[in-house]
């Protein structure tokens, strides 16, 4: 009895895109190990599934196609900023209404971005006790003050013209 081995070389002779869902592979030629080409040519349809959920790691290369001129960007917000990763900081939306935007350091600051009020400006000054240039607060202590230029007042004014006394009461 005569053997043959048979060899399967698959050679994809193309593909078609014939819609979003399917996509056919052309194949297969068959050679026989004496020499014989026997084409059987089969039509192999496969679905192809959308995934709604991809998931990007590494670091992504834009080739200059950044968010450069792109109208804007949306966040979903959230209560707070995700767990802190070294050498990374996180911009986010906080739930807050109406929300606030906040920027998080590596080691879970939280920066508001936004300051709409005095106190969001307090919140974000390092210094504010009275020896900062900004100062807060009913009864400041003020030092080394220059006053310069006119000043109109309730039932007085300062001209910048000369020596001006004040009397505590």
């Amino acid at each position: 009895m005569e053997s043959f081995i048979y060899f399967a070389i698959f050679v994809f002779i193309g593909y078609v895109m014939n819609n979003i869902n399917k996509l056919y592979l052309f194949s297969i030629i068959t050679i026989l190990v004496t020499g014989t080409v026997s084409p059987a040519f089969a039509v192999h349809e496969h679905n192809i599934v959308e995934d709604t959920t991809p998931q990007l790691g590494g670091n992504l290369d834009g080739q200059g196609n950044d968010i450069t001129g792109g109208g804007t960007i949306s966040l979903i917000e959230q209560a707070e900023a995700n767990a802190d990763a070294a050498g990374s900081g996180q911009i986010w939306v906080d739930t807050a209404t109406p929300n606030v935007l906040f920027f998080t350091d590596d080691v879970g600051t939280d920066f508001r971005l936004n300051l709409g009020t005095s106190a969001d400006l307090l919140g974000v000054l390092g210094d504010e006790s009275g020896t900062g240039l900004a100062v807060f607060g009913t009864n400041p202590t003020l030092t080394g003050v220059t006053l310069a230029g006119d000043i109109a007042g309730a039932g007085f004014d300062i001209d910048n013209a000369g020596v001006i006394f004040l009397i505590e009461q």
